[in-house]
């Protein structure tokens, strides 16, 4: 499970030591997209909270628009430390097929060897009723090229994903760019590598 708790809270350790008695629990998240502060994440109340993660044993997954592009290399430069798992491979604008600073993002993010990216939510932004599996490639492509075979994984978004396609529509759209992996390293995709990130 990647749960939620607040950061920002003055009694964060004890929060977390509670949540760490619970097994399931391997990570948190907050959804940053819907902070309209670019700077949301870089706060001095919610970096103290995510510098106390890695304490504990837990992830921060990376939910973020454009307009996080700049504060979320600050914040990931500032805990090398802490395991950061980018969702949704930061919801590129699919459906106008803008590409350059989104790739330009994703190229400093894949820096960072301690974030992990997950290939998820890739039809919602697309054209939901006009979408192709060529609208797709040259993301897919980008994120493997940058992040690598061992730090990218599948991510449902499940029933999310629904909206615009259905879940074997989705799973299609991800294993289209599959053709050229071994056996282990689509095992190591669908699954192995988010054991390894989220200690499964």
């Amino acid at each position: 499970v990647v749960g939620w708790v607040d950061l920002r809270a003055s009694n964060i350790d004890e929060l977390l030591s509670t949540y760490q008695q619970e097994s399931v629990i391997k990570g948190f998240r907050h959804i940053v997209e819907g902070e309209s502060d670019p700077e949301f994440l870089i706060r001095d109340n919610f970096q103290n909270g995510l510098s106390r993660l890695s304490q504990y044993g837990f992830t921060y997954d990376l939910l973020i628009r454009p307009r996080h592009y700049a504060s979320t290399l600050i914040c990931v430069a500032n805990h090398p430390d802490q395991r950061f798992i980018l969702d949704h491979i930061a919801k590129p604008p699919i459906k106008s097929q803008e590409f350059f600073e989104w790739a330009s993002f994703i190229s400093a993010l894949a820096e960072y060897p301690n974030v992990y990216c997950k290939v998820s939510g890739l039809a919602t932004e697309a054209d939901w009723s006009g979408w192709k599996l060529d609208h797709f490639s040259q993301y897919l492509n980008h994120v493997f090229l940058c992040f690598g075979k061992e730090r990218i994984m599948f991510g449902s978004d499940w029933p999310v994903c629904l909206l615009a396609a259905s879940y074997e529509d989705n799973l299609a759209i991800v294993g289209s760019r599959l053709d050229d992996f071994t056996s282990a390293e689509k095992e190591a995709f669908w699954g192995l590598n988010a054991v390894k990130a989220y200690n499964l």
